[in-house]
């Protein structure tokens, strides 16, 4: 799974249009660029074959192999809200689709959250049905050649799905071997872990991930800082994530930040 490269995700607060982030992109270096389903840069149902052609030729042309992220602004696959859970379901499906026809190298995959204003004893509900909805958006995937990547998710309000190895044991246990697992670091470090625990979570995940998401935080919260400017220690926790041989890419909130984080990340491998 493209050993060794370093890419970055594209954000909504960045102004620069989807072309502009590429080509930037690619002066800069990276191999490797996930776009996230979401507006201003890339919304799965606005998505035109003449649009996703003309991505695929650009990408080609710089050189830069993609990967997408499937839609997670106001997309719930864990909401007990009917209505709100099938257009969640129907927006990543189609995202399933896009990443079929870029023949993106994997689809990244947020699984839901149980939102604290719900009695908790309703949150084995929202659980069982993102999993049942997971295993079927798995199913699908397979059939279009998709690698789907669940992302372990941050401390926040409401209560994310997967977040510790046991949830993704738990989880994953019925999925299909397309199944795999985008470890993002940053959201890990907000549960408070060592970094003996990071290791054991990426030693633990061994076999299943298909990449890094990677930023940093001070621990209290989900900030996506460039490295270096969080509490992570990375020296130690490198060379075990470069030991998975699968792409680094980097979550900063930064244009200048993604730079240089890149270079820390280069003088690791």
């Amino acid at each position: 799974m493209s050993k060794g490269v370093i890419g970055s995700a594209t954000f909504a607060g960045f102004q620069e249009s989807l072309e502009k982030l590429l080509a930037f992109f690619a002066e800069n270096g990276f191999g490797l660029v996930e776009v996230k389903c979401e507006e201003p840069h890339f919304n799965p149902a606005r998505v035109s074959k003449a649009k996703l052609r003309a991505l695929e030729e650009l990408a080609e042309s710089m050189s830069l192999k993609l990967s997408l992220h499937a839609p997670y602004i106001d997309v719930n696959l864990a909401s007990l809200n009917d209505y709100a859970y099938r257009s969640s379901l129907r927006a990543v499906r189609r995202s399933i689709e896009l990443a079929s026809r870029l023949n993106a190298l994997y689809l990244t995959l947020h699984c839901g959250s149980f939102s604290s204003d719900y009695p908790p004893n309703l949150f084995g509900k929202a659980w069982e049905k993102s999993r049942r909805c997971v295993a079927k958006l798995a199913d699908y995937a397979l059939e279009l050649g998709v690698v789907l990547g669940l992302e372990n998710k941050e401390r926040a309000e409401k209560r994310n799905l997967l977040v510790n190895p046991n949830e993704f044991a738990l989880f994953m246990n019925e999925m299909n071997e397309g199944v795999g697992v985008v470890y993002d670091v940053g959201h890990a470090n907000t549960w408070g872990l060592t970094t003996e625990e990071h290791i054991n979570f990426v030693s633990f995940l061994s076999g299943r991930l298909v990449a890094f998401h990677v930023h940093d935080n001070d621990g209290t919260a989900d900030q996506h800082l460039e490295i270096g400017e969080g509490k992570i220690d990375f020296n130690v926790l490198m060379p075990h994530m470069k030991s998975q041989g699968v792409p680094m890419v980097l979550e900063v909130h930064s244009l200048e930040g993604l730079v240089r984080s890149k270079r820390i990340l280069e003088e690791a491998f």
